[in-house]
């Protein structure tokens, strides 16, 4: 029997691995393919040799006890050496209904191995699911620290903006209050600034958008962490059907044993098949729960990530509402900026109204200043919480590897 499970696990695991080797483009690949393809079909051909073999043995046994039942009705009827031939006959009659038994438990065995197959197949399909999220996871990862890089240049470049301003209002305001004559030129910067100032506007625009993409994301990594989870908890339910299978399949090879060594001499042979199928039963309750331990260790590498995931979100939201904050306040210095503007053209002796305007505008963007450093500051917080989950994702996609290498382990042990 294990030699059957032998030929089965190398005939579906080269048919398995032909479809792999088609998903990837590389020199030979084409070759590859054959070799595999030709190797499972090699491998089910000579199971279904085995399976032939067998049934032309037990014809053969099957004939010989026949005969052994004809000579004995022939001694019976010629009345020499009765005690013997009863024994002879009683002896045949229990052997057959041994053989009878141990077929009908080896096509249980077969109908159970066929059944682990098809659970395995469905196993592989999972794993392949959960290593194309755990791609796409990657994906917006990378995604989400490029568009955060982004934010950092553009916060940057806000904050020399600011800078720039205070400095140019302070020259401004001093100007005012030296000379009078200055006031063509000072309306002139107004209006300069009031520029940059809409094209900052833009800018943080384009900048709160890039947020909300951000969060978009997360949401997006948090709903394929769900999705693994589901997963693997049909991956858990796969092992523990897997691991009733083999306790069943100890039972079974148990009852073998007990009837083999009723048999006496004439059942050694099914004591032989019933130690292999325990073994055999041992050997895939093992990988059973060893797929078991590292399906555990994946998913606390999940609760890991989705943790981080959940922090990386409340981060985004709290830099959205600061986005939003200093959008509005870049709003109202742009308004301040078109009154002043207003105000020296219309009359360039309203001196103190201009110096007061400016001073108003020199406030606010000290206080965009201020909000524009705690946003930097939130993007490099996000920053870091986006290559933490990063690093998560690699370690669930470690842990989905171990996870396959352990089915492998178990296909061969099988």
């Amino acid at each position: 029997m294990k030699r059957y499970l032998w030929g089965l696990a190398l005939g579906i695991l080269a048919f398995l691995g032909a479809q792999f080797t088609m998903a990837f483009s590389f020199p030979g690949r084409g070759v590859v393919f054959a070799v595999l393809d030709l190797v499972g079909f090699l491998a089910l051909a000579g199971v279904f040799l085995l399976f032939r073999r067998r049934d032309r043995q037990e014809g053969l046994l099957e004939n010989y006890l026949g005969d052994q039942t004809q000579a004995l009705d022939a001694s019976k009827k010629s009345g020499v050496n009765r005690p013997v031939a009863l024994k002879a006959e009683n002896l045949v009659r229990s052997v057959e209904e041994r053989l009878l038994q141990l077929q009908q438990e080896a096509e249980r065995v077969q109908h159970e191995i066929a059944a682990v197959r098809e659970q395995r197949e469905a196993e592989t399909q999972a794993v392949q699911s959960i290593r194309s999220v755990l791609d796409d996871f990657h994906r917006l990862a990378a995604d989400l620290l490029a568009q955060l890089g982004v934010l950092q240049n553009q916060a940057m470049e806000t904050m020399g903006f600011n800078q720039t301003l205070v400095v140019e209002m302070a020259g401004q305001e001093l100007e005012t209050t030296m000379a009078n004559a200055t006031m063509s030129g000072i309306v002139t910067a107004i209006q300069d600034i009031d520029q940059m100032a809409r094209d900052k506007i833009t800018a943080i625009g384009a900048l709160r958008e890039v947020a909300y993409a951000g969060q978009k994301q997360m949401e997006a990594s948090k709903n394929a962490s769900t999705q693994i989870l589901q997963s693997t908890e049909a991956i858990q339910n796969a092992a523990a059907m897997i691991q009733k299978i083999a306790a069943q399949s100890s039972m079974l090879a148990m009852n073998a044993a007990i009837e083999a060594a009723h048999a006496g001499d004439s059942g050694l042979g099914f004591a032989v098949v019933a130690q292999e199928i325990r073994k055999l039963s041992e050997d895939t309750a093992v990988s059973s729960r060893e797929i078991s331990a590292t399906i555990k260790k994946t998913v606390d590498v999940i609760r890991s990530a989705e943790g981080a995931t959940n922090l990386a979100t409340t981060s985004f939201a709290k830099l959205i509402a600061g986005v939003q904050d200093f959008y509005e306040q870049v709003e109202t210095l742009k308004n301040a900026l078109t009154g002043l503007a207003g105000q020296t053209s219309g009359a360039t002796s309203s001196i103190g109204i201009i110096t007061k305007s400016m001073a108003e505008i020199k406030k606010s963007s000290l206080e965009m200043n201020f909000k524009n450093i705690a946003l930097v500051t939130g993007l490099n917080q996000v920053g870091e919480i986006s290559k933490q989950v990063d690093g998560d994702s690699l370690k669930i996609r470690e842990a989905v590897d171990a996870l396959a290498n352990s089915w492998d382990s178990a296909s061969t042990s099988a």
